[in-house]
């Protein structure tokens, strides 16, 4: 097992929940540039309401979550672009937005934090690399967001 302080990213989450420690950090990284990359072909997408931000966004969050070599310190840049990701959002904000912003101060900005009791902290978040949760949430909303209005726009261009 990975030390409890590195590899706080998806493919660390995907060791410690599942036990498997072959390699997955490829294939991951792979499907996770496919996800962010194909819509930026759509010939309008990159006039959409926000879209700049929310590929800031992602691109902040995608190089903290993949990366092996995450470690604590690093999740200030995940942290950046889930503040960007939250500003992108309409108005009203969702209960399940609020909920997710909610875990990211939780589990990312106050888990190494002494306010987070140590048994948790080290059974449940550190364990289970669960500081990448909340940003890994977001990067999957973001990528929803994304290819919806990619799709929205693709529909339009068509009529």
């Amino acid at each position: 097992l990975v030390a409890g302080g590195t590899d706080i990213s998806l493919p660390g989450m995907i060791r410690r929940i599942f036990k498997y420690f072959g390699s997955i950090d490829l294939y991951l990284i792979l499907v996770g540039a496919i996800l962010i990359l194909l819509p930026i072909f759509s010939k309008k997408i990159s006039s959409a309401k926000n879209m700049d931000l929310k590929y800031l966004a992602l691109a902040l969050i995608s190089i903290v979550i993949f990366s092996p070599a995450s470690e604590s310190p690093t999740y200030i840049i995940a942290v950046t672009g889930c503040a960007i990701w939250f500003v992108t959002l309409g108005l009203p904000v969702s209960i399940y937005e609020r909920i997710i912003l909610v875990l990211v101060f939780l589990l990312t900005i106050l888990s190494p934090t002494d306010i987070v009791p140590a048994t948790i902290r080290k059974e449940f978040i550190v364990k289970f690399a669960l500081k990448a949760l909340p940003s890994l949430i977001i990067w999957c909303h973001l990528i929803i967001s994304i290819w919806k209005q990619r799709l929205s726009l693709n529909i339009i261009d068509e009529k």
